[in-house]
Parts: C-alpha cells; structure tokens; sequence
C-alpha cells in the first residue's frame, strides 16, 4: 500500500492511495479519496525496486499537481530517496533518477523548470522501517513539496543540495569546468578596461545559456574586433581568483566565435555567472560582457550522451543502441537507455543516459537538423561513462543527418570506430 500526504491550509494530512508494491494481494486496489478539488501541499509517489519510470496510476495526480504549480508559480521541491538495498553509490543516483523524472513529467505538463528544486538523498533518509517488505515499499519514493520558494529550498538542504554557485565555491568550481585544450589560465583578475574608442564589441548571442552536468555548452558571441583581428577571448567565472586566455582561430574583423564549455556530471542545478572579453591583436579589449549558464541536472549514469549547437534552431540527438533501435524525440526509451530533454527550438542541451549498465554491442551516435532553419548547424555532443570523457564536433547543413560517433561496448571495454570503419 502507498500513502497519499495532502496539506489542507497548510496542515498535512494523511490520506490513503494505492500502487504497486512487493505484496501482490494489495497491487490493484482503487484509490478511496479524490483530490480533484483538494489542494496539495506535499504528495509521495512511491516506485517499483530499481526503477526509476513513474508508474502510470500516478498520471492523473501528477497532472493536477502541474496545473496547481502552473496556477500559483509556487516553488516546488522534488526530493528522491531508496530503500537500503544495493550499492550506497547506486541507491544514490536512482534517487536522482526518480526525482528527475518527476521534474520532467511536470514540465512536459508546462510547468516552469525553474519553479522545480531537485535534490536526491539515496538510502540516507527512510521513511519507515527498512527490515520489512511494506518499509522498503515507501522508502522508495519521491517527496513533492509545494512551498514558497524559501521554504522549498530550506526543504532540500543537506545531502541532496543543488545549488552550484556562491562566492564561496568559485574555485572549485572552476575544476568542475573544461575549456578548450589551448586555454591558458593565468593567475590574476580578469582586466577591466572600457574599450571606449576601439572600435570593438563584443557580446553574447543569448544573455541565459541552458546546459547540463555532463554537457558542453557553446557559449556564442557576436563581436567587432575594431582595427585589429581577434587575438582571444579572456574568460572567467564571475569572482574567480584567475581567468583562462583563449586564443581564436579567425581573421575577419567582425562576426561570431563560439567558446565549448564543458561541465563535470557532478555538477547541479543553478546558475553561472561567466563573464568574457575580446582582445585584438593590437592588444585593445572590449567590454566586458556577462552571461548566464543555467544548469538543469539531466540524467547521467554507466554512460551518457549530450547534444549541444550554436545557434537558435531544432537539432535532434539520435543514438542507435545493439538492437538496432534508434533512441530519439518519437521513441525516448530503448535497450536500458532513454532520452529526458528534447530541446525544440533552442540551443540544447539533450539527453541520453544509461542509468545501469548498457548493453553490450556497436552503438551510432547521430545528429539531426529537423527543420533546416540555417544553412550551417554547428554541434558538439559530449560522451562520458565507462571512464572516458570525449567531446565530438560536427556541422549539420539544410536537414541532414549527419554521422557523430560510433562505438563498440564489451564488458567494461570501450571501443571507438571510424566512420569508414563501421560503414563496411
């Protein structure tokens, strides 16, 4: 039996509902209360032992929880948790999962991605008692919190915390981060100069750039490098000790650079402050312009696939998995893996991850432009899991499909083919 908390002004009371749980003779029993016209403060959704899927019977309930969200603008916590059964470590990330897919079922729903506060707790935190069957049953739950946002932060403080940027983690921080292999860090604040009278600007293409733990996001700028080509770009994350010289490969005086940021799969939910400048070969400098990364936490896991591009358009992530089925926006969930971010209309990232370990065989990364909106698409899509971490750069032009990566999994072996390779 699984239980049903509700808060009548702003009291919980307990009231009964019913899904799957290890005793057999109670799985199909009705629901006794509706909630149609109750407004819900607190909400449990309890799941099956290693699954992370939302059970269908929660649909309709979580339906009228998204509209409440919808209606109020209320912060919302999405806390995951597990029995005590299995690896710490792995009890861990199922929270995550099942506290994600909570998050993307509301915002498939149209709720606010940034009215959702995830934290995850493992096996830390039960509910009732873990020696008997119906305990581990509602310990393997997600808690939905509806609060004002202080209270719903205050609610997912501790193990499971999210948030990712302060003053005080600036530095590390920073090791969380990967820029481009000729990156130069040099150990002093980034200069402030007005660039008044150069000539040059320089800004970024979007003031809020949405990525991912495990993504690489392109950080896109439109400039004018005045009477000089571009030399580099200075970056830095607003109030490091130090900033990364970056050198660019382009010699038109006006136009557009792209910067890869790539980020740790441990990284959380929040904001990131970057602020950025261009220098000219003649050593004059822009202003200084300050741009946001906001970072959603996607799935990740035994292995993970993100897609990112540069420009304002429709790119679809397709993996084929060893069975020949292809993973992608019509078909999110084959052979252990599954897709939980389908950017339509933006810059990415998407997402597809394996949360236990894929099967063994030749997998085929793909990217494809769905609507032709530019004559060029530059992507990166970012692989991590199995010990490696591997960024892939490519182009897509007027609808196609183009070949990313392909690779052959044995055990904990990983082997990267060639496109020549794999075509024969």
């Amino acid at each position: 039996m699984k239980h049903l908390l509700l808060c009548l002004c702003g009291m919980l009371i307990p009231l009964l509902s019913f899904t799957q749980t290890e005793i057999s003779s109670q799985e199909d029993q009705p629901k006794t209360t509706d909630t149609t016209d109750l407004e819900i403060r607190s909400f449990l959704v309890f799941f099956p032992t290693g699954q992370s899927a939302i059970p269908a019977e929660y649909r309709g309930d979580l339906d009228k929880i998204a509209a409440q969200i919808i209606e109020s603008q209320d912060s919302t916590g999405l806390l995951g948790y597990t029995d005590n059964v299995g690896d710490p470590d792995f009890n861990q990330r199922l929270s995550e999962r099942r506290a994600a897919s909570i998050k993307t079922y509301l915002v498939r729903q149209g709720v606010d991605p940034a009215l959702l506060k995830v934290a995850f707790f493992g096996e830390s935190q039960p509910l009732a008692d873990n020696e008997t069957v119906e305990g581990r049953s509602q310990n393997r739950r997600v808690e939905i919190k509806i609060a004002p946002e202080t209270a719903a932060e205050r609610d997912i403080a501790g193990v499971g915390d999210t948030t990712l940027y302060t003053e005080e983690k600036v530095e590390e921080l920073l090791r969380e981060i990967q820029l481009p292999e000729n990156a130069k860090k040099v150990e002093r604040p980034l200069p402030v100069l007005p660039g008044a009278g150069t000539g040059m600007a320089f800004e970024s293409v979007e003031d809020t750039v949405i990525s991912s733990n495990g993504a690489t996001a392109m950080m896109t700028y439109r400039y004018q490098s005045g009477s000089a080509r571009p030399r580099s770009v200075l970056f830095q994350i607003k109030g490091a000790s130090s900033f990364y010289d970056i050198p660019v490969q382009v010699t038109a005086t006006e136009g557009t650079i792209s910067i890869p940021v790539s980020f740790s799969t441990k990284l959380g939910e929040g904001k990131i402050p970057i602020v950025a400048e261009l220098m000219n070969a003649n050593g004059q400098m822009s202003k200084i312009d300050t741009t946001y990364v906001k970072m959603e936490r996607l799935g990740t896991g035994k292995i993970q696939i993100s897609l990112s591009w540069e420009n304002n358009s429709d790119q679809d992530l397709h993996v084929t998995t060893p069975g020949g089925t292809l993973i992608y926006y019509e078909n999110p969930q084959a052979g252990g893996g599954q897709l939980d971010r389908d950017d339509q209309d933006g810059f990415g990232p998407e997402n597809v991850f394996w949360l236990n370990d894929a099967p063994d065989g030749t997998y085929l990364i793909e990217v494809n432009d769905y609507l032709s909106a530019h004559p060029e698409n530059p992507f990166v899509v970012s692989f991590n899991g199995m010990g490696t971490s591997k960024q892939f750069y490519g182009t897509t032009r007027n609808g196609s499909t183009e070949w990313v990566a392909t690779f052959v999994k044995k055990g904990p072996i990983l082997m990267w083919l060639s496109e020549d390779v794999y075509k024969e």
